[in-house]
């Protein structure tokens, strides 16, 4: 009785191997021929992203807008500065102007004036240019002024 209870256990558990077996074997050939399908929707939904397509974008278009923005910084620093040249240029002949006006000799007098200013200026007004907007450190645009020189 012993040795029959052990030969039907020892069957049974033979039998369920048997099944596991088979299943793992049909589910084996079920996802061989399924995986390809499954990557491939995976692929087309943006899931998967060659190796060349993530190293342009992680690493090269970072590194091309680092520079883009820094090389457009440096062009509105000299710009910047450009107009504050040409505004200190335009004030010290403005100043020199004035006194050369001041500088004229009286009615009466004898002397020549060494220089005259320039017929019709009295003053120069610096006006900005309109497509430009200035902002200070804080990121805030400045409001338009003039400048009377």
């Amino acid at each position: 009785a012993k040795r029959v209870e052990e030969l039907e256990l020892t069957n049974r558990i033979r039998l369920e191997t048997e099944d596991r077996v088979s299943a793992a074997v049909l589910t084996q050939g079920y996802l061989t021929d399924l995986l390809p399908s499954v990557l491939e929707g995976l692929k087309e939904a943006g899931y998967f992203i060659d190796d060349i397509r993530e190293d342009v974008e992680e690493n090269f278009m970072s590194w091309l807008m680092g520079e883009v923005r820094q090389e457009m910084q440096r062009m509105v620093d000299n710009r910047d500065l450009l107009s504050e040249i040409v505004r200190e240029i335009l004030e010290t002949r403005a100043e020199v102007y004035r006194a050369m006006a001041t500088d004229k000799p009286g009615p009466g007098s004898d002397e020549e004036p060494t220089s005259t200013p320039l017929p019709g200026v009295s003053s120069v007004v610096l006006h900005k240019d309109e497509n430009t907007e200035e902002t200070d450190e804080t990121g805030e645009t400045k409001p338009e002024e003039e400048t009377e020189v």
